[in-house]
């Protein structure tokens, strides 16, 4: 019960986040999903990076046309900290993430992009690479175990939540 509690908040907060990847409504550029030389910190299929423009450093709320503030640059990605495998959320370029949810055995991502290929960035399909302007759609899937081993089967008990999320920040 509480592992399906653990998983249902995390997609929650993940597809939220998700949503608003790209929002630029000062039209500043260079807003959007993030490549990095470090494996966990870019968008893949084991990691997501990206940065959006929500909010303004004067408290204002319009947003002030940078990724620099609060929650605007955010990366989820897996983890392992005291030997326990955890889902973490690292904002800013932050160093050390923010554990979102522990016990998680998996995290996936698959893209849909513009033209109608499903993949990850960078991956070329045919004559065309995909590429990280071009997601439309991100399919996020996340699988979580018990801490617990069950008495009467021995074995932890797992759950996987997938789900789609549509960036809406991005045309289709």
């Amino acid at each position: 019960m509480v592992m399906t509690q653990d998983l249902r908040a995390t997609m929650q907060l993940m597809v939220t986040e998700i949503r608003m990847a790209a929002c630029d409504p000062t039209e500043a550029g260079g807003i959007g999903f993030v490549d990095n030389a470090d494996d966990r910190f870019d968008t893949d299929a084991n990691s997501i990076h990206f940065t959006r423009d929500i909010y303004a450093t004067n408290n204002t709320g319009n947003p002030d046309g940078d990724t620099n503030d609060s929650h605007e640059d955010i990366n989820y990605y897996l983890y392992e900290s005291g030997g326990i495998q955890k889902l973490g959320r690292r904002t800013g370029g932050a160093v050390n993430p923010q554990p979102v949810a522990e016990n998680i055995t998996s995290l996936t991502f698959s893209y849909l992009f513009e033209d109608g290929d499903q993949g990850t960035p960078n991956e070329t399909d045919g004559d065309t690479t995909n590429d990280l302007a071009d997601i439309r759609l991100v399919q996020v899937s996340v699988t979580g175990e018990t801490a617990e081993v069950d008495p009467i089967t021995g074995q932890t008990k797992q759950r996987t939540v997938t789900t789609w999320v549509k960036v809406r920040n991005l045309e289709f």
